[in-house]
């Protein structure tokens, strides 16, 4: 299908891009909005087709948009790439800025988007969204035409009560926040019946069938009231076994005892899985269950061997590799430590990340694991520590099981061995010259295998709390290291 007009956003602008697609569809714009969260194999290809054929390309900016511009890596932000393509292709760019953000002069700006600055901001207020369009139309500021067979029949208006995901036939079609007051639009394009399904966590969700006519707007309001009834179960599961027909406060306190249960039988596993699905519930005190959560990380009866000093956890591996319990440059596993530029054995906390100061940039190179010279671990902590290999990464996430909780107030995962051992990876972010980003929210750690035949890429394990992977980033950028030893 073609796409006369394309929203490219952050996921932060979430709201806005939903609410932009809504009032663009209703009036009868073809327009792209992209949903998914990971896109994977030929994507890339479908989007700058999709580019290629828009007449008008929506920029939406807010704080922390343009950070990948800051750390030299903008090839790897989708959102760059995605504005990069549209100004080579010189499609008729509209930029919205949000919540009072400034357009960042040239000078912050890579070659590839310095057109950026250049465009017209039409002066967007959200508290006037409707005018905004109307302004953007009457003024020719776009150059898409309207058609009456792509208009949308009737839109549903979400809002939930607690923060849920809402699907529909199996596909993902928005995640509400709490109480929020912006609603999430779904346009739709037949009257008739729809049916939906409200997830509130892996136990407790709905179904909701809703009527629909032609030119209605359709509220759904999802409320939680407090006797929904899990699901029954007969197996050993943590998520349900023996809790049945309980409201969810009566529900979230027999997971926290069966998570009690389980931690004195020494099952850390499963005990950190019931903590976990208990605080989601949000009845019992958040305190609490994170002190059981942190204490799971701290008393765990695990076997820690010191070696130069540091320690190693055993974790059950297929391999046997041993991994540490802290990164480089901390004192304690909850601490970020040291961050460096692929290659490099030195903390570049007072360098720039850039590549014209990483001596790797742009040099053929073999997996450097062991070499002192560019394995930070090695150099660092001597013995027979470095850093894990890429396949290593991998077979820490395919082995053990991970769980998104805070250990001393930092936000990472506690990653579980099939033996009940553990260590925590905080989400320590990134450094860019002077400054960290992305701290609390993103992990970074460097691997010691480069990208195929790149000379400037290298491996790299990439987490947040909705989802981890291996990938691969340039040299130049400043990441945290966590060494393992055979």
């Amino acid at each position: 299908m073609k796409f006369d007009i394309f929203i490219s956003y952050k996921r932060r602008s979430l709201e806005t891009a939903n609410n932009l697609y809504y009032r663009l569809t209703t009036r009868g714009y073809s327009t792209f909005f992209d949903l998914d969260e990971m896109r994977r194999g030929d994507f890339d290809k479908q989007l700058f087709k999709t580019i290629d054929e828009a007449n008008d390309v929506f920029i939406l900016l807010e704080e922390g948009s343009l950070d990948a511009c800051k750390l030299g890596n903008w090839k790897d932000d989708w959102f760059c790439r995605e504005i990069a393509y549209a100004l080579e292709k010189q499609k008729n760019i509209i930029p919205m800025l949000l919540k009072g953000y400034q357009m960042p002069s040239e000078n912050e700006l890579p070659d590839e988007l310095k057109g950026l600055t250049k465009k017209n901001d039409p002066g967007f207020d959200i508290r006037y969204f409707d005018a905004y369009l109307d302004k953007l139309i009457n003024k020719g500021y776009l150059n898409s035409q309207p058609h009456t067979e792509n208009k949308a029949n009737a839109v549903f208006k979400f809002y939930s009560d607690q923060s849920c995901q809402v699907y529909m036939e199996g596909k993902l079609v928005c995640s509400l926040e709490k109480n929020s007051d912006e609603p999430y639009y779904l346009p739709v394009s037949r009257k008739g019946d729809y049916r939906f399904k409200a997830v509130l966590s892996e136990t407790v969700s709905k179904i909701l069938t809703e009527h629909i006519d032609t030119d209605e707007e359709k509220i759904v309001e999802i409320s939680w009231p407090s006797d929904i009834t899990p699901t029954t179960s007969t197996s050993n599961s943590t998520s349900n076994s023996n809790i049945t027909n309980a409201p969810i406060a009566f529900y979230a306190q027999k997971l926290y005892e069966l998570g009690e249960e389980y931690f004195k039988k020494k099952d850390y596993t499963k005990a950190v899985e019931c903590f976990t699905q208990a605080a989601n519930q949000g009845h019992i005190p958040v305190k609490k269950t994170l002190e059981k959560l942190q204490s799971l990380t701290s008393t765990s009866p695990q076997d820690t061997i010191v070696v130069n000093g540091h320690e190693y956890v055993d974790l059950g591996l297929p391999s046997g590799l041993k991994w540490a319990t802290c990164n480089i440059g901390a004192s304690k596993p909850s601490d970020y430590g040291n961050y460096y530029m692929w290659g490099h054995t030195e903390n570049c906390s007072n360098k720039d990340c850039y590549y014209r100061n990483c001596r790797t940039y742009e040099k053929s190179m073999g997996d450097m694991s062991c070499n002192p010279e560019y394995d930070a671990a090695r150099a660092n902590w001597g013995g027979n520590w470095r850093m894990p290999t890429e396949a290593e990464f991998e077979e820490l996430l395919e082995n053990c099981s991970w769980t998104w909780t805070t250990k001393d107030g930092h936000y990472g995962y506690k990653v579980v061995g099939k033996n009940g051992n553990s260590i925590f990876l905080p989400a320590s972010g990134c450094r860019g010259g002077d400054s960290l980003y992305n701290v609390g929210d993103t992990g970074y750690y460097w691997s010691s295998t480069p990208y195929k035949d790149s000379t400037q890429r290298a491996y790299y394990l990439f987490f947040r709390s909705s989802n981890r992977s291996s990938g691969w980033l340039y040299r130049n950028s400043g990441y945290t290291v966590r060494p393992v030893i055979d």
